[in-house]
């Protein structure tokens, strides 16, 4: 947000990071309709936060996977069209 640009190998543990923190929020999430949570219910807000934040550093990590991780085998791994539409409905 402040115009700051991450390195990829930044963005990459950025991702992680965030990802690791989101599914701790969404296991104690009760999943319950819309309708009986409170009005003020944080949910929704930190699912946008971490979808926005996703996709500022969805570009830059993948293209530090790109470069660097590798299979078993030693080849690169395959990129997933999946990882680029995470978050969205």
């Amino acid at each position: 947000a402040a115009g700051e640009t991450l390195s990829d190998l930044e963005a990459m543990v950025a991702r992680v990071l965030l990802i690791h923190e989101y599914r701790r929020i969404v296991l104690r999430d009760p999943i319950l309709p819309a309708a009986i949570l409170p009005a003020d219910w944080p949910g929704p807000a930190a699912r946008a936060l971490c979808a926005d934040i996703y996709a500022h550093v969805i570009a830059a990590s993948e293209r530090w996977l790109d470069d660097n991780a590798v299979g078993e085998d030693g080849e690169p791994l395959p990129a997933s069209a999946k990882i680029r539409r995470r978050f969205r409905d």
